[in-house]
This record gives C-alpha cells, sequence and structure tokens, in this order.
C-alpha cells in the first residue's frame, strides 16, 4: 500500500506542483461541461425528434465512462423504456427493430459503436449518439441517417503535461457531457422526464451543485474543512469497501470504486445496500490477512511479517431515498457488533436525484484524485491502465 502525505494535502502549491496534468482543475469544470452539453443538445435535439417518437426501448451502448447506463437508469426511474445497456457495442438484441430507439454515446473513436450505428441502420431502429463533432462515430451515425448530439468531450491535453486520450482519468472527465447529452435524448423522445427545453432546469441545478461541490472540495480548502481531502486520508493504506444507501448512491458508490482502481491505483470493492452487506462479516474477516498468527507473541519475528491488508466500510448516502434509512441503519449497527466503523461517509441530500448524484460523484472524484496525489500515483500517468472501448488493456 502506498503512504499517503497528509501534508501535501494542505499544501496548495505543493498539490499544484504534484498536479502536472492539471486534473483536479478538470474536475472543477464539471459543472461548464454540463451547461455546454445541455447548449449542444438543445440546439440538436427539438427538430429532430418529437415526444411522440417515444420509443418501446431504448438500447444504450457507452464504453467504461463511469456507469452511464446506471446513472441514466438511477435518475429517470422505473420507465419501461429505459435501457437494455450493451456496453461498449456488441451486437443488437434479436429483436430490436424500427420501434427502438439506439443510443450510443463516447468520444467517437470506439469501433463497436461504430459498427453497432451500421447494425442499427440495417435493423431500421432509429439512432442517436452523444459524441464529438467531426468524430468517426459522428460520421458513421449521420450516414446512417441517425442523429448527432455532438457534445463538447474534453480529448485533448490539459496542463503543462496533459493528459493523454488513452487514460482513465481523461475517460472518466467525458461522465459529464455525455451523461447531460443522454438525458436530453431520452427526455426528447419522451422516454424520460428530461426534455431539451425548459424542463431541463433540474440538469442546470446539477451543474450547479458541481460547480458548490467543487468549491468545497478545492485545493485550497484544508483537509478538516474538505470532504474530499478528509475521505481520502481516511482510507489510505486501506481496501476501501464502498456501500451506496439509495439508488443514486449506489451508482455513486460504482463510479468511486472505479476511479480509485483507475486513477489512484487503489483497489477497491462497491456495492448497493442492504445486498451488498448480507456478507459483511465474511468480507471484514477475510480481509484482515497479512496479520500475525499470533499478535500477542512479543518475541515473535518481525523483519518478514507482512502489513496487514486492511479492509474498510465506506458510506455514500442518499439521504432523500427513503429506501436508504433502513439499510444504512442496519450496516452501521452490524458494523458496530463487528467492532467495526465506516472510515469515510459522503450524504447528499436536498434537489432532484441527479442534483444529489453529482454531489455524491464530485465528492469521491475528488477524493480519488487526492489520493493518487498524496501517493504519488499521479492520476494522469499515461502507463495507469490506459483505457479502450473494452476495458482496461
Amino acid at each position: 500500500m502506498n503512504i499517503l502525505d497528509e501534508a501535501l494535502l494542505d499544501d496548495q502549491d505543493g498539490i499544484a506542483r504534484a498536479d502536472t496534468a492539471e486534473t483536479l482543475r478538470a474536475l472543477a469544470g464539471a459543472g461548464a461541461q454540463v451547461r455546454r452539453a445541455v447548449q449542444a443538445a438543445r440546439e440538436a435535439l427539438p427538430a429532430a425528434i418529437a415526444p411522440r417518437d417515444r420509443p418501446r426501448t431504448v438500447i444504450l451502448a457507452a464504453p467504461a465512462y463511469g456507469p452511464l447506463g446506471h446513472a441514466l437508469r438511477a435518475v429517470t426511474g422505473a420507465d419501461a423504456a429505459l435501457p437494455v445497456i450493451l456496453g461498449a457495442g456488441g451486437t443488437l438484441p434479436g429483436w430490436a427493430g424500427p420501434m427502438d430507439l439506439v443510443l450510443t454515446a463516447g468520444r467517437g473513436d470506439e469501433p463497436g459503436l461504430i459498427d453497432l450505428a451500421g447494425q442499427a441502420y440495417r435493423r431500421g431502429c432509429q439512432t442517436v449518439a452523444a459524441t464529438p463533432g467531426g468524430s468517426a462515430l459522428d460520421a458513421a451515425v449521420q450516414q446512417s441517417r441517425g442523429v448527432v448530439v455532438r457534445v463538447p468531450v474534453d480529448t485533448g491535453s490539459v496542463g503543462a503535461a496533459g493528459y493523454a486520450d488513452e487514460t482513465v482519468f481523461a475517460a472518466q472527465t467525458a461522465f459529464w457531457p455525455l451523461f447531460t447529452a443522454l438525458l436530453a435524448i431520452t427526455g426528447a423522445c419522451g422516454a424520460s422526464a428530461f426534455t431539451p427545453g425548459e424542463s431541463l432546469a433540474s440538469v442546470d441545478a446539477m451543474a450547479d451543485r458541481l460547480d458548490e461541490t467543487s468549491t468545497r472540495c478545492r485545493p485550497a480548502a484544508e483537509a478538516y474543512l474538505n470532504p474530499a481531502k478528509g475521505l481520502a486520508g481516511a482510507i489510505a493504506g486501506t481496501i476501501p469497501v464502498v456501500w451506496g444507501a439509495g439508488t443514486v448512491a449506489g451508482v455513486a458508490a460504482e463510479r468511486f470504486a472505479t476511479m480509485l482502481t483507475g486513477v489512484a491505483a487503489a483497489p477497491a470493492l462497491s456495492g448497493p445496500l442492504p445486498i451488498a452487506g448480507r456478507y459483511m462479516d465474511r468480507v471484514f474477516q477475510a480481509g484482515e490477512t497479512g496479520a500475525a498468527d499470533d499478535p500477542d507473541d512479543f518475541f515473535r519475528d518481525r523483519v518478514d511479517e507482512p502489513d496487514p491488508v486492511r479492509m474498510y466500510p465506506v458510506l455514500l448516502v442518499d439521504h432523500d431515498d427513503p429506501a436508504a434509512a433502513a439499510p444504512v441503519d442496519h450496516a452501521r449497527r452490524t458494523l458496530g457488533a463487528l467492532g467495526r466503523a465506516a472510515v469515510g461517509e459522503v450524504g447528499a441530500r436536498g434537489g432532484s436525484p441527479v442534483e444529489r448524484l453529482a454531489e455524491l460523484i464530485a465528492v469521491t472524484d475528488f477524493a480519488a484524485v487526492y489520493l493518487a496525489l498524496g501517493t504519488g500515483v499521479g492520476p494522469a500517468a499515461p502507463g495507469l491502465f490506459p483505457w479502450t472501448e473494452g476495458g482496461p488493456r
């Protein structure tokens, strides 16, 4: 386990020197990315799709830029049209046809998505893509007579060193503009409550929540006031077991584990409560590996004794989700019976589900980057799990 330099987290100049790719600044721009994506959707969609065209099923294909499909399903409710998730491409289901919408989202160079656009055209499906203008996916969907929402996704360098297109961090920063476009597209065709007009006010509020959270998590905020720095310090040197209490919190837990593993090179587990907590006693007993056979033996040989692997729970809680209260209370009681407690807890309340999702993801994204910087991993290192359409290669 890498050791966290806690002094660095409270040294604004030191953080700036360590963050050569300006990844923190990229995270702070999430709200602006959302607003640009909203504007792009408003310009592209109203004349192209009408609510009367509501599809039988939405088939979503997107690379691993964060749990886009799960996030979309979490904030749009149990709508029967949302979505069948194919991942980064693949083959359309045998029943897909003219009554279905094939929705693709990516930075535009993913072969699986380009191939899927051709499949959709041959099946007669309606096709919509959220992707940067001028990309290969943009051209493929236009050739297939589909609709393109040209989303401004950062694919170039940031800062002095820049982050390469193939790094995990670069891929993860595409989450917010693509997610915003997906909300607008599903709303425009009547498959969700988010329309490109005035009812996207909740998405504008999501951008505001991202800005507010970025201010709280800024490098200048000291660790005792900064929830992201505090969380990074709490999980350093452990294997976090991230639990989400509530529908959107479950999505945020999945995203946090992805960021920890890919950006901070820190292994992590995740899952939604109450399912993920059913076998917590086994998880934490099995997690204490590497400890001495008899820790009370004063005369034991400590030279070759490995450091124990410590697994600790982290709770992400949507306080406005009625289904979250009972599972999180049960988890706390069970942890107490095991002599454990959550090393970190992040909660969100107020506003719409997309706002609460934004807060949970923003805090944990910053925490993952602070952990990477504080342990010297460097979240933008080109050799760190380069991301392709199918996952890490």
